[in-house]
């Protein structure tokens, strides 16, 4: 069952809908040659049974007949003068000599012709002559109320011999009742063999052991008469209606004979018995059977023809599915530019709008529901179409552009495709667009980051030798202090000094005039790094913006997908409720929830994908944050810088002033020792707080240094995922 199962799966949708419809047809086929047949033999033995019916009236007339023709007759002798005279008399032998010669002439047809007295005693049978004076009251019921009531009375009766037609007259002569005179017939076997000659077929004659008294004994099994052996037995149920005076037609066990049961009365009206009627009907079996042969065959004709036919339109009808197949496996492959072949229209001239202000205005091959129409709001788009603006329209469901294109269920998912294309095609090019800039500024972010780290490193490079100058130029002062009391006694070596000093002080001066130079350049730099940060910023939002608006997209197709399985599951339990018919329609709603399957799986690798883009994101707007977080440190620490420099710079200039004035009254060195001395402790101060600033100066400069060093990792690292990012999207084809 599983493999059987399993090869109906493996058929393609236009295999299986053509083999559903097609067993439908043959199904639809059998079911009608059935029901011809049926109405075929329904009215054969339709007429069967009338024709029988007919045999039946043919026969109770023919039973009619005897009575009548027997009456005229008894009734010529019952008003004959004569004979009521001899009969008065009870002349016997006189009655038999003028009777006898018309009863010969008639005894082919006349089973019976006889006188009875008043009291039913026989007075003459000239059938049997010499047999009279017998009692018949006790069985012949006809000629005892014939007698009582001096009426005629007629029809079939009991005898000794059996069942007979009788006709029993009264006679009478000069008012006075003298008997009656009766005919008889057989009915029997002569009736039957008479019913075959005329009506063809074969017939029996019953009667019913509770109708028949002295006559049952003379009879074999009931049977009155019969043309044949009685080989057709018939139901009790057929015998039990016969017994209710109806007509009974049915069909031998084999069919191929037809009988009616047609029940007779006796004269008083009770039923007696029945006549059995069996006709041959193979030729008419044989007629069905060939119409059945010839309906067969021409049901598996016109089935064959309908399946061909079937098969090409389901062929023609199911073509656009291959399509879509493609068209999905080229969107899953990267290829956006795929599209749905649809009609192209212009809608500003079907529905000559004049709204020249439309972007769709005068265009071709437009799709204005989503792009101007109701649908627009849904797609971020403004409705420009008047018939919507106004409210004529409700939709553009209801529009003639939208049903020339939409013309059916295919070209409908024909149009939503083509507009799924579209929007992805967007997104796909704004992301990449997006990649393409984050890149560039990466790049960019990079190299400032190392031109800021070159820069402080030569900060660095200056403070040193600031610090260095300090330290010499303290133990300088220190040296001055220590022989200030032989300042009289070695001018020529303080002038010596001085000049020294001076030197040291110019030096010194240059000095901080580059780091203070170097200190500009690299609050600048910091300065561009922190816009392009600021720039990366925006741009990482706007990724992240766009990232969420393909989820957005991906979850819109996910939600499509859902509600066409469910749609496709409602298709398979309304098909599984119509059972065999809806058979066909369970196998496309299948086949459209395996679809949809497969469009939501797409749909959630591309949703994987778009998560890992966003993590990325968060990630990399964490560490510009950061980034951003160093590069204020670094924007406060040059500041810092920036001030001591200028300090650094008043201190040399203030060291200078003391050595120019040191030169110019060496003569005086020696009568104010003491002031020089004072002036020494505080050139020593000095030195020593701009040792201790070019110290903080150096730890800044090292802080910056490290902290552009961990923003090029950064802005290196976000160059990475903006090359993967860009590596992801140039799979896709726009």
């Amino acid at each position: 069952m599983s493999e059987k199962f399993s090869f109906f799966r493996r058929l393609t949708v236009k295999a299986k809908l053509s083999l559903a419809v097609i067993l439908v047809v043959l199904l639809l086929a059998a079911g009608l040659s059935f029901y011809a047949i049926n109405q075929s033999e329904d009215m054969i033995l339709g007429q069967e049974e009338e024709a029988l019916y007919s045999v039946g009236d043919f026969v109770e007339a023919k039973m009619e007949d005897r009575l009548n023709a027997a009456r005229t007759s008894v009734l010529s002798i019952a008003h004959n003068t004569d004979i009521q005279r001899l009969f008065s008399e009870r002349d016997r032998d006189e009655l038999r000599d003028r009777l006898l010669p018309a009863y010969e002439q008639i005894s082919d047809e006349v089973a019976q012709f006889q006188l009875h007295e008043p009291d039913s005693t026989s007075f003459l049978r000239l059938h049997a002559p010499d047999e009279y004076g017998d009692s018949l009251r006790d069985f012949r019921n006809t000629v005892n109320q014939a007698n009582e009531n001096e009426e005629i009375v007629m029809g079939l009766e009991e005898g000794r011999g059996g069942f007979g037609f009788r006709v029993v007259v009264p006679v009478s002569y000069e008012g006075e009742h003298l008997g009656t005179v009766e005919y008889g017939s057989s009915f029997g076997q002569e009736f039957a063999e008479e019913m075959q000659e005329e009506l063809g077929g074969d017939y029996f004659i019953y009667i019913f052991e509770d109708a028949a008294g002295v006559a049952w004994d003379a009879v074999e099994e009931g049977r009155l008469g019969a043309t044949a052996e009685d080989l057709w037995e018939v139901e009790d149920e057929h015998i039990s209606r016969v017994r209710e005076g109806e007509r009974v037609f049915t069909l031998a066990e084999d069919e191929n004979d037809r009988i009616l049961l047609l029940p007779f009365e006796d004269f008083q009206g009770q039923v007696s018995g029945y006549i059995k009627a069996v006709q041959d009907r193979e030729d008419i079996v044989a007629q069905s059977a060939a119409t059945t042969r010839k309906m067969g065959l021409l049901a598996a004709v016109g089935t064959l023809l309908a399946a061909v036919i079937i098969y090409l339109l389901v062929r023609k009808q199911l073509k656009p599915l291959q399509k879509f197949a493609d068209l999905f496996s080229d969107l899953a492959l990267g290829d956006l530019t795929a599209r749905f072949p649809v009609r192209d229209i212009n809608c500003s001239e079907i529905m000559e709008c004049g709204e020249e202000e439309c972007p769709e205005f005068q265009q071709e091959g437009v799709l204005c529901w989503f792009t101007v129409g109701s649908f627009a709001p849904e797609f971020g788009d403004e409705v420009h179409c008047p018939k919507i603006s106004s409210g004529e329209y409700e939709s553009c469901e209801e529009c003639i552009c939208y049903k020339m294109v939409n013309t059916d269920e295919i070209q409908t998912m024909g149009s939503w495709f083509n507009k799924l294309g579209d929007t992805m095609q967007d997104i796909i090019k704004d992301v990449k667009s997006t990649t393409e800039n984050l890149s560039a500024s990466s790049q960019e972010l990079s190299a400032n980051s190392e031109e800021i780290s070159a820069s402080a490193d030569e900060v660095s490079t200056a403070i040193e030798q600031v610090a260095s100058g300090a330290e010499e130029q303290a133990a300088q002062i220190d040296e001055t202090e220590d022989h200030v009391d032989d300042l009289s006694h070695r001018i020529d070596t303080v002038n010596e000094k001085a000049s020294s000093m001076e030197m040291e002080a110019d030096r010194a001066i240059n000095e901080v005039d580059k780091g203070s130079e170097a200190v500009d350049v690299t609050s600048d730099r910091i300065e561009q790094v922190e816009k392009n940060q600021i720039d990366a910023m925006e741009k990482i939002e706007e990724l992240g913006e766009l990232s969420d608006e393909i989820g957005n997209i991906v979850a819109m197709i996910n939600n499509i997908a859902e509600q066409t399985n469910l749609l496709a599951l409602n298709a398979a339990i309304e098909a599984a409720r119509a059972g065999q018919a809806g058979q066909g329609f369970s196998v496309v709603a299948d086949e459209i929830r395996e679809l949809a399957e497969e469009s939501s799986e797409a749909t959630e690798e591309i949703n994987e994908l778009i998560k890992e883009i966003q993590t990325k994101v968060d990630s990399t707007t964490e560490m510009m944050d950061d980034s951003g977080e160093v590069v204020k440190e670094s924007v406060s620490a040059v500041e810092t810088t920036e001030e001591t420099y200028k300090e650094i710079e008043e201190a040399v200039s203030s060291v200078v002033n003391l050595i120019n004035e040191v030169a110019e009254s060496a003569e005086s060195m020696a009568d104010n020792s003491s002031r020089v001395r004072e002036a020494m402790r505080e050139i020593a101060e000095v030195s020593e707080e701009s040792s201790s600033n070019t110290e903080e100066v150096a730890a800044s400069s090292q802080e910056q240094s490290a902290s552009t060093q961990e923003l090029t990792k950064l802005s290196e690292d976000l160059a990475e995922m903006a090359q993967e990012l860009s590596n992801r999207v140039d799979h896709f084809k726009v």
